[in-house]
């Protein structure tokens, strides 16, 4: 986590937003488990122009999971979009949970609260510093979050070197099912196919005979609906994740357990899971 955190103070020395930060930004520069760890994911890195301190963009950029509130509600965001990212990487590591769950309007609302619990068992084996690092670098309020450098300086992250190393066999067991929900959403995405992308992009519907491009419009029809298709199972895949923790944001349970989609979904997969499937 240092490395990534040197990383970042790097970038925000040099006023550029990275904007994504996230696990699947930590890379290994090498195949050696004890290989130096580089930060990567730039494709969303911003520099702030002339010397500012924030800037003002239309929509959100990054996860959902790991976007800062002001992301979020779309207001002027600064450094601390970085620190809040880094904030639910540190959570995750520690934990195994991410800190805040499901999907849509729903997560967004509860990013936007910030309400930060450490009720899980996972926690209770966490350091009291630790927490403290992590509850600041979450604050729903970015002029209340540290900068990188302040992070750095905390004494959770000063006294690392001189902490006993073990793993945390809860957060280990953890670890693993956030993976392996990981793994799941990619496998959606990818039997879907190539649904991310745009068919009309590039192309010039204007000059097409009438046929050619109705053609066109209907095929890009299809590839809309099914891009929703897609995110709709993805989207349920979190609400079903936050339904099975114990600590989800009360307001996010009974905005899910109101969700006529949800319910439609958790029917279908009932159905699915309880048909037996015998050879022909």
């Amino acid at each position: 986590m240092r490395q990534i955190l040197e990383a970042l103070r790097y970038c925000h020395e040099n006023d550029i937003l990275h904007r994504d930060v996230r696990p699947a930004c930590a890379l290994l520069a090498t195949v050696d488990n004890s290989a130096p760890v580089k930060l990567g994911g730039f494709g969303s890195a911003i520099q702030l122009p002339g010397g500012r301190e924030t800037i003002e963009t239309h929509g959100r950029v990054g996860c959902p999971h790991y976007m800062a509130p002001e992301v979020v509600t779309r207001r002027l965001y600064g450094k601390g979009c970085d620190v809040w990212g880094a904030g639910v990487m540190l959570h995750v590591l520690l934990s195994g949970r991410l800190p805040f769950l499901g999907s849509g309007i729903r997560l967004q609302n509860s990013i936007a609260r910030g309400r930060v619990s450490f009720e899980a068992p996972e926690w209770k084996s966490i350091s009291t510093t630790a927490k403290d690092l992590v509850m600041k670098m979450l604050s729903a309020n970015p002029h209340h979050r540290p900068s990188i450098t302040e992070v750095l300086e905390h004494p959770w992250m000063r006294d690392r070197d001189k902490l006993q190393r073990q793993h945390l066999a809860d957060t280990v067991e953890e670890l693993k099912r956030y993976n392996a929900r990981r793994k799941l959403k990619g496998a959606v995405q990818a039997i879907a196919g190539g649904t991310t992308l745009d068919p009309l992009f590039g192309t010039d519907t204007d000059s097409m005979p009438v046929a050619s491009a109705s053609d066109m419009l209907n095929e890009w029809a299809d590839e809309e609906a099914g891009i929703e298709a897609v995110q709709r199972i993805l989207d349920c895949l979190d609400d079903i994740y936050a339904l099975q923790d114990s600590n989800v944001d009360p307001e996010v349970l009974r905005e899910m357990l109101r969700d006529g989609r949800l319910h439609q979904f958790l029917q279908l997969f009932d159905r699915i899971t309880s048909t037996v499937v015998s050879p022909s």
